[in-house]
């Protein structure tokens, strides 16, 4: 039997779906308050199973009523869900269970929930900060993307969005984008903000674009005409050599050194006057190395970090040895202590070394040699201080990369899908691992404008494919596209026609060849139509609507005009004259008016 406090605290959380009632464009947020409500009710099971059947005549009571409450709670929550949603969504789904109306309502909105996304997901990739834009708008816009994809059940994880909110910002912020990344800050993005604006306060601001006019006369441009023989020649010369600019002394190149590694001192063996490339030593243990099949190129070399720590991170919890990296070595025991005392201590230093040795036996020689003496926890923490930073750079240089590539005009979609697949599979390597429909809908935005159809179906049919998939369906609809035909450019045959760069011709020297050439290239105008002639007198053949005589319009009539006046000076309305006209016009059309119903036919009269 449920309390007074119970049925109070089940009000107050169900009024979370009476805020805001399911219309169509809420679903994730609506099924997201059912799932709250049904939780703290202890009924949310009603929505994951469908009613089961009805019991046999002969079943005992307790499993009748069993059913009878289980009958109730679904009825229960079927108008829970009713009175949370609009009018029109509750005529279509009035009849059903709580299980069918959601799945039903899956159907409706889900597809709508995809589209949202790709849409998000979209111009989310497009956002930029345009010249002039102010950071706080821009980094707003970019946090509205990221909370909506959250909304949408996909969040992206924190680091991914600081990078992407960097990656995307104008050329102004390059200076703090390199100190972020130099100094790892790792920020919010409500504190990335914060810092943007103060060093957007900082800039200097940039002085406003004037053109300057000379004063006096404005001298107005040759356009083209060639000045006369003699005039203004050697003039122009002379103010073309000032405004020419001084070209640039050549700088000559740096003198070769005869001996470059003279002062070298090789990285392997100590010596100076070689590097190490050229170290008959390093050569050597490579030639021993390729003979006895051992490879180099899994030892930790300041490139694969987190490559490395996660083999050994493998390799230790197979030996159940992982804590030795979590845990330092602890004091020695006292004088006094027992002897498994004792002994566990010994024990643990003797795995504590025997990690150590194996960490420094999977590196090259150079950190070797720095990390020789240390202890396995206290060396992984001076790797992690040596190389997180730059497996944070990787990271941001990857998300920059894989934020402006775009399939280029004339690439084939195999190539482009590849490249975009290497950037997902090196964030995954790097430990942020991004969503597969999120890694999809990044691929689909950038594709060219030839497959706007393709993701127009891929987007209605919400085909939900991983990313090999989309590739193969992608490498057949470049098949089946029609192959654009190539530019050629026609070339007259014999010599080809050089431009007059803007050098007069001399007096008499082809012009008049020149006029023949444009004549010939010109295209013919337009013959002109001549207006018809006109009449000595328009109204000669016209017959007048008001009195009948041949020769003139009504408006020259006057016995017309006279009327006119008349009817002016009496005040008498217009309407008379307009209802003669009437009649006359249908007469002579010969349109005649119907009798009414009640008034009696004239024909039998």
């Amino acid at each position: 039997m449920t309390t007074p406090n119970q049925t109070m605290n089940n009000s107050s959380i169900r009024s979370i779906l009476e805020k805001e009632k399911l219309n169509g464009n809420n679903f994730l947020d609506w099924y997201r308050n059912l799932r709250i409500v049904l939780r703290a009710e202890q009924k949310f099971y009603h929505l994951e199973e469908a009613l089961p059947e009805a019991p046999a005549a002969n079943a005992t009571a307790a499993v009748r009523n069993a059913y009878t409450r289980r009958c109730n709670e679904q009825q229960e929550v079927a108008c829970l869900m009713l009175a949370s949603m609009i009018p029109e969504l509750q005529k279509n789904l009035e009849n059903l269970a709580a299980f069918d109306m959601l799945r039903e309502l899956k159907v409706m909105f889900e597809q709508q929930a995809e589209q949202e996304l790709f849409d998000t997901v979209k111009s989310f990739h497009a956002c930029k900060q345009e010249e002039g834009q102010s950071v706080s708008s821009y980094v707003m816009k970019m946090k509205g993307y990221l909370d909506q994809m959250d909304r949408l059940g996909y969040p992206m994880p924190q680091i991914l969005g600081v990078s992407l909110i960097l990656t995307s910002l104008s050329k102004d912020y390059d200076q703090f984008v390199q100190n972020y990344n130099m100094h790892s800050m790792g920020k919010t993005i409500a504190e990335l903000h914060n810092m943007l604006k103060l060093a957007e306060k900082g800039m200097p601001k940039k002085a406003p674009v004037v053109l300057a006019i000379n004063k006096g006369r404005i001298q107005k441009k040759n356009k083209g005409k060639p000045l006369a023989p003699g005039k203004g020649q050697g003039k122009g010369k002379a103010q073309l050599a000032q405004l020419a600019y001084a070209p640039k002394p050549k700088i000559p190149p740096p003198a070769k050194k005869e001996h470059p590694a003279k002062d070298t001192v090789c990285h392997h063996c100590g010596v100076v006057g070689h590097w190490r490339r050229n170290c008959a030593a390093y050569l050597e243990g490579l030639k021993k190395n390729k003979a006895s099949g051992a490879s180099t190129s899994e030892k930790l070399n300041g490139n694969n970090f987190l490559d490395w720590y996660r083999n050994l991170r493998i390799v230790l919890r197979a030996e159940q040895k992982f804590y030795h990296l979590e845990e330092a070595l602890p004091e020695a025991p006292a004088a006094n202590a027992t002897a498994a005392v004792r002994n566990a201590y010994t024990r643990r230093c003797n795995e504590q070394q025997e990690v150590a040795c194996l960490m420094l036996a999977s590196m090259i020689p150079e950190l070797q040699k720095n990390l020789e003496n240390l202890a396995a926890f206290d060396m992984l923490r001076e790797l992690k201080v040596m190389f997180e930073q730059q497996a944070e750079q990787e990271l941001f240089d990857t998300v920059k990369s894989f934020h402006a590539c775009k399939q280029e005009e004339g690439q084939s979609v195999s190539s482009y899908v590849m490249k975009m697949k290497g950037y997902l599979d090196q964030m995954d390597r790097l430990g942020y691992p991004m969503p597969q429909i999120l890694g999809v809908s990044l691929i689909l935005t950038s594709l060219s404008k030839d497959y706007d159809q393709f993701v127009q179906n891929y987007n209605m049919h919400s085909m939900g494919k991983t990313i090999a998939e989309l590739h193969n369906m992608l490498k057949l609809a470049e098949k089946g596209m029609p192959k654009k035909a190539p530019v050629v450019l026609a070339i007259n045959k014999g010599r080809i026609q050089k431009k007059n760069k803007g050098k007069p011709l001399a007096p008499g020297k082809g012009q008049g060849k020149g006029k023949a050439q444009l004549a010939q290239l010109a295209y013919a105008p337009k013959p002109k139509i001549p207006p018809p002639a006109k009449k000595e007198h328009p109204a000669k053949d016209t017959v007048c609507h008001h009195c009948g005589v041949v020769g003139h319009w009504r408006r020259n009539c006057a016995a017309y005009l006279e009327g006119l006046k008349k009817n002016k000076a009496s005040g008498a309305s217009t309407s008379v004259v307009v209802s003669r006209f009437v009649k006359r016009f249908r007469k002579s059309r010969g349109i005649f008016r119907r009798p009414y119903r009640n008034s009696p036919d004239k024909s039998d009269s």
